[in-house]
Order: C-alpha cells, then structure tokens, then sequence
C-alpha cells in the first residue's frame, strides 16, 4: 500500500459508517485528526451529520462549533453547512 508524501493542507472529514473494530467513533476521530496533524496537515474540519456539529483541529487547537457556524476552509473559501441545506429545503438542516 502506497501513502502520500506530502500532507494536505487542510482534510474535510464528513462522518461516515465506518466499521471501526476495536475503536469508539470518537477514538477514530481523535486517532485520525492526530495523525493527520502529526504527518503535517495545517486543518483538519470534521463534519458530524448525527450531532450538526463541526470540529476544527489545528496543531495545539480544537474547537467544536454547531454546523450554523461559518467554517473557513482556506482564506477567501467559507461554508455554513446549516445555512445550505436550510437554503435547499433540506429535513436534515
């Protein structure tokens, strides 16, 4: 198995059904955000469909926000995942 050699800058994360073994879904995204920061990615955004909820990793930062709160992706790329799937009729807003 062949793995990047260079870390993203950033990695969107949306949660998923994930069969995680031996690991809670917490554990899982707690392991995974670590080791994407480890390896040298600058941001690691969570989405979490069944809480609304967004995380934001920095190294030496996590925050968690409700999904109504404006995410900056990069400079000049923000997304409200709240405000969208209000705007598109969505149930799960």
């Amino acid at each position: 198995m062949k793995y990047a050699q260079v870390p993203p800058t950033i990695s969107v994360e949306v949660d998923t059904d994930v069969e995680l073994e031996d690991l809670t879904e917490s554990e899982y995204v707690t392991l995974k955000t670590m080791k994407l920061l480890e390896f040298g990615t600058e941001k690691v955004i969570w989405f979490f469909t069944e809480t609304k909820q967004v995380t934001i990793a920095t190294p030496g930062n996590w925050s968690t926000f409700d999904w109504d709160h404006e995410v900056v992706l990069m400079p000049g790329a923000m997304c409200n995942v709240g405000q969208y799937l209000r705007s598109k009729g969505s149930r799960f807003a």
